[in-house]
């Protein structure tokens, strides 16, 4: 991880407010293991069969759902970029964006959460969290015209190549004004004039907050993956965590009082600090889900293959997935990996145990059993260990 060049990224942007371009954020190998897990990516979309869902392909500018045709063309090891996609979109100049590549296979999330690992760190997990989404083409001008991020939606492209690509922002105060989605421009010709061009090669980063229009020119053939950073508005975080605290049964057991047409509405029946209480659990919840999984929003894809070894064995945990424990019930401890959530019974080594785990250090089956047994069953100490290889929270280590 290049930590400096991130610290330089992070003040050259007044801390995520401002478009910055920086060179050379990214090294020649990863680039070339993203191109291979983009791949991966897509192959992984297409096997699902959902083409439907969060793909958008266009050829000759225009909108053409091509996700169909893909199903019968997977893009395999010995493909090239180019070659597959002559395959599916000929000789006619075309673009591809797929969302939520997390979603799509757990290598992707591990490096893509290990490069940006060093500017969450520093900016902070944003509390829509993390997500990541690919460009690909030679499709020229973005198809969509000069547009901006939702609100509170900070984006970062690192630009894969191999082709070049110009990037263009209107940092304007009267242009910044404008809410999101209520305009997009698509005479980019004449505002060309007023455009601050950025040139991105193989390696650079692009930082675009949310606030500031833009457009991008792809005429080489490339790839380029975008971190959408979400800071969601207070109502929508409201929403979810409404939707989170509805599966938390924590309750005073008092019952509500019947309402009567006189009653003064302003003294409800509601116990507020229940309602103040159960929402505090739920961010809590959100928090340590986002801290677990690095800061991204989709959990790990669970991989019930990968089993407990026989015998002894060792394991560690993985750098930007840092195991979290929450205390918040009398006999159970609940512990966030990649993500997902269970409940433990309570045992006072837990905390001694996860923690080395999340230090990376190499710990035996062995070790974990002679601190856990003084408080739990053989099979319960299974279940934990268990639980985390298949999250992919955890490694084995030969």
């Amino acid at each position: 991880m290049n930590t400096t060049s991130w610290n330089e990224f992070y003040k050259d942007t007044a801390h995520l407010r401002k478009a910055t371009n920086i060179k050379a954020i990214l090294s020649e190998n990863d680039i070339t293991i993203l191109h291979q897990l983009v791949k991966e990516v897509l192959f992984n979309f297409i096997e699902k069969g959902e083409t439907h869902i969060g793909l958008k392909t266009y050829l000759n500018s225009e909108l053409e759902p091509l996700g169909e045709k893909m199903k019968s063309f997977p893009p395999i090891d010995e493909d090239t970029w180019e070659a597959w996609a002559h395959k599916i979109f000929g000789d006619d100049t075309f673009g591809m964006i797929l969302n939520s590549l997390e979603s799509y296979s757990n290598t992707f999330s591990e490096k893509a959460a290990t490069i940006v690992k060093p500017l969450i760190d520093n900016a902070g997990i944003p509390l829509g969290g993390i997500s990541f989404l690919f460009f690909m083409g030679n499709y020229g001008f973005t198809p969509f015209g000069v547009h901006k991020e939702a609100t509170g939606e900070e984006g970062i492209l690192f630009h894969l190549g191999p082709g070049k690509k110009q990037f263009y922002t209107w940092d304007d105060p009267e242009l910044n004004k404008i809410e999101h989605n209520t305009e997009v421009f698509h005479d980019f010709d004449t505002m060309m004039k007023d455009a601050t061009c950025y040139e991105l090669h193989p390696g650079d980063a692009m930082f675009i907050p949310h606030q500031v229009y833009h457009i991008a020119n792809s005429s080489e053939f490339s790839l380029s993956v975008v971190m959408d950073y979400i800071n969601p508005p207070e109502h929508i975080l409201m929403n979810e965590l409404f939707e989170i605290s509805k599966k938390d049964m924590l309750s005073n057991n008092r019952y509500c009082s019947p309402v009567k047409d006189d009653d003064n509405y302003s003294s409800h029946t509601l116990d507020e600090t229940l309602l103040n209480q159960k929402i505090d659990r739920a961010f809590q919840f959100k928090v340590h889900a986002l801290k677990s999984n690095g800061g991204l929003v989709n959990p790990s894809l669970l991989n019930k293959r990968n089993n407990i070894p026989n015998g002894n064995f060792t394991i560690k945990g993985k750098l930007p997935f840092p195991i979290q424990i929450l205390d918040i019930d009398p006999n159970d401890y609940v512990v966030f990996a990649r993500g997902h959530h269970f409940k433990f019974r309570k045992n006072t080594q837990l905390s001694s145990v996860i923690e080395q785990l999340n230090d990376r250090k190499i710990v035996s089956f062995t070790t974990i059993q002679e601190g856990l047994l003084k408080e739990w069953e053989l099979s319960e100490i299974y279940g934990f260990v268990s639980d985390l290889m298949m999250v992919e929270a955890i490694m084995v280590v030969d």
